[in-house]
């Protein structure tokens, strides 16, 4: 077949129709490949620039799901619309205009898995995201450290799942293709959530697992890892002790100069996040690292922290009788109410 002008993209849907994204032409066209028609028809785009919903500029990649259904990563517009099937108007599913923390800097490739879950190579950023039920998510070149090391994203372009659910990825700059391995603990959840039974039982006596007699311990707050590490905050000491699973003793301790309180959560990275009490701020522990940075700030402290799967920080303000949230991954310091109206009641709003 011939067209008059390079496909940046090519899609064949599973009814042999294939789809081609003209990026110069910022529109996308379709032919069928079991027809000896030689017209190609418009999907989505005005033929000429724009950020309307009907309109498109320099698209990239493409993606058609089982229903029809086109995403289009809108590389000049900096979102992924999602045009449904015999519709021209366009409804964006990742971009600044859903909010700071879904913002993408020139999108160029999208994948669809088995779930409905779209993965975006957010080129400009230099990483790999998710979007799904489960919000808006990071998964790879996360550090903002990329182009640095081999092993990280350098201006990602276009990315394929295999039948394993590994990530190939094609690194323009780098001259190269990047392989990253599904994580065998993928599928587990952010936090501990087991499944138990309607007639599940504990036993009654307790197991101690650490005490002051085996630790210098006076703990205040703990945490559990989905890897069944056990994070114990000692408010007395100043300090996060750290018990791997099967572990008699704490394999680490981390010490800070603040006093802690019981806001206090780790992530699926080994990241600590922890309030701490009257010092107005978070900090946050990274992994690697022996010493501590501050994250943000709150002018009253957090009685207890939860990180959402979308990297969002939830704050509840004992004194200040609300929960207000923040995102991790904007630059956005301001936080915003999520519960309560700042005062004590007993009404549905307070």
């Amino acid at each position: 077949m011939y067209i008059n002008r390079g496909c940046t993209s090519l899609f064949i849907h599973v009814d042999n129709t294939l789809y081609c994204s003209i990026r110069d032409g910022h529109q996308i066209v379709k032919i069928s490949l079991d027809s000896k028609d030689s017209t190609w028809s418009n999907v989505a785009g005005m033929g000429c620039a724009g950020s309307t919903e009907d309109m498109l500029d320099q698209p990239f990649g493409i993606y058609v799901n089982d229903n029809y259904d086109l995403y289009v990563a809108d590389t000049g517009n900096d979102r992924i619309q999602l045009f449904h099937h015999g519709e021209s108007k366009g409804i964006t599913v990742a971009g600044r205009t859903l909010g700071e923390r879904f913002a993408l800097d020139k999108p160029s490739s999208i994948m669809l898995d088995a779930d409905n879950n779209l993965f975006i190579v957010d080129s400009g950023n230099q990483r790999i995201v998710r979007v799904g039920a489960n919000g808006f998510r990071c998964l790879i070149g996360c550090s903002k450290t990329s182009c640095r090391e081999p092993n990280q994203l350098c201006h990602p372009l276009t990315a394929a799942f295999d039948s394993y659910g590994n990530i190939f990825i094609t690194n323009q700059y780098m001259n190269g293709i990047q392989k990253f391995v599904l994580s065998k603990d993928s599928c587990t959840s952010f936090v501990n959530k087991p499944k138990l039974s309607e007639c599940a039982s504990w036993y009654s006596s307790g197991i101690t697992v650490a005490n002051s007699s085996t630790t210098d311990l006076s703990p205040f707050t703990s945490f559990i890892s989905i890897n069944n590490t056990l994070y114990v905050a000692d408010q007395t000491t100043k300090t996060i002790h750290i018990w791997p699973e099967k572990s008699e003793n704490p394999t680490k301790t981390i010490y800070s100069s603040y006093n802690f309180s019981t806001g206090f959560f780790v992530t699926l990275t080994g990241d600590i996040y922890i309030d701490n009490e009257n010092s107005s701020h978070i900090s946050k522990w990274s992994l690697d690292k022996t010493s501590t940075n501050t994250t943000m700030y709150i002018n009253r402290g957090c009685i207890s922290l939860f990180i959402h799967v979308d990297n969002s920080l939830y704050c509840s303000i004992h004194d200040g009788h609300q929960i207000v949230k923040i995102s991790l991954d904007s630059n956005d310091s301001t936080w915003s109410n999520v519960a309560g109206m700042g005062c004590a009641g007993s009404t549905e709003a307070s």
